[in-house]
């Protein structure tokens, strides 16, 4: 992938080292007290560019952007758990509130890794902390857009499958404009529409290979919540059924974790080539990585961006 050098000098202690990475995003190279960084290059993206860059930002903050989604998942498997062995005739509504519980997750997911995504492709990469600040800020407006957006979304998909294609299509970078843009929900949907317009064959490509990369974890955390592997793996790990559930549990958290955070790093980097493409954000981005030049303040933020 193509990238652009950008130097600047830096203020920090000789001692903090800025994190290397692989070529396509920041690294750095202490000579003085200069900082040389490379940078995704600022230019409409195909398919394969889109994801090239995607995966060198889930190398560079990997870790980062799996346990920031991955506690989200622990309640709504909890509750999954717990609906599977009450066997009570509500089945039909635990299973749709697992669902909504689901896209909820998903969509904060989302909202949580967007900030990650966008620093580490600006060369300033947030903090954990940062993220989530950004994350709770958005969190009422991301869910009310789940609760706008996802039951159409089912409602086409029930009806004949391909109106509810289009509509995940066209909906499908809302999150990260609402917490990019700091927009409502309504707006973010608005928003989302005018960006990806004429690109279908892109999101389809770009999700076709996210969903063939995340295939084998879905396939596996399927298989071991079979009651049957349940009972196998309970007898020849020795544990007991309490200790098995929290290991279940955790497990599956974490799966689920790498699974969300796959696919919110691939959205936040098609949405910010859908804005390039669109509207000329590289200009915006250009500017953004001059002021990176400028020693970043302790209270500084990833925000501000749109």
């Amino acid at each position: 992938m193509a990238a652009e050098r950008e130097s600047f000098q830096s203020l920090r202690p000789a001692g903090e080292l800025a994190r290397g990475t692989d070529a396509g995003h920041a690294r750095a190279r202490f000579a003085g007290t200069e900082v040389r960084h490379e940078l995704p290059a600022l230019a409409p993206r195909g398919v394969g560019e889109i994801l090239d860059t995607g995966i060198d930002v889930l190398r560079a903050r990997f870790l980062a952007c799996v346990l920031l989604v991955a506690p989200l998942w622990l309640p709504v498997l909890a509750l999954q758990a717990f609906a599977r062995e009450m066997q009570s005739a509500s089945d039909f509504f635990a299973f749709l509130l697992g669902l909504a519980l689901t896209f909820c997750v998903q969509t904060l997911g989302i909202g949580l890794v967007t900030a990650i995504v966008y620093g580490e492709m600006q060369g300033r990469p947030a903090t954990a902390r940062e993220a989530i600040g950004v994350g709770l800020r958005r969190t009422p407006r991301l869910l009310l857009l789940t609760l706008i957006s996802q039951p159409a979304v089912l409602a086409g998909t029930l009806c004949c499958i391909a109106p509810g294609i289009v509509l995940a299509w066209l909906w499908s970078v809302a999150p990260a404009a609402l917490v990019l843009e700091r927009v409502g929900p309504v707006r973010a949907l608005s928003r989302s529409v005018a960006l990806v317009r004429g690109g279908f064959w892109r999101w389809a490509g770009v999700v076709a290979v996210q969903t063939a990369l995340v295939a084998p974890l879905s396939t596996f955390s399927g298989v071991i919540a079979l009651p049957q592997i349940e009972s196998w793996l309970r007898l020849h790990l020795g544990l007991s059924p309490g200790a098995y559930w929290a290991l279940s549990l955790l497990s599956g958290a974490l799966l689920s974790g790498v699974i969300t955070a796959f696919s919110a790093v691939f959205l936040t980097v098609y949405y910010l080539h859908a804005r390039v493409r669109a509207e000329g954000f590289d200009l915006t981005m250009r500017l953004e990585r001059l002021r990176a030049r400028e020693p970043r303040s302790p209270g500084g933020t990833v925000e501000g961006v749109a």
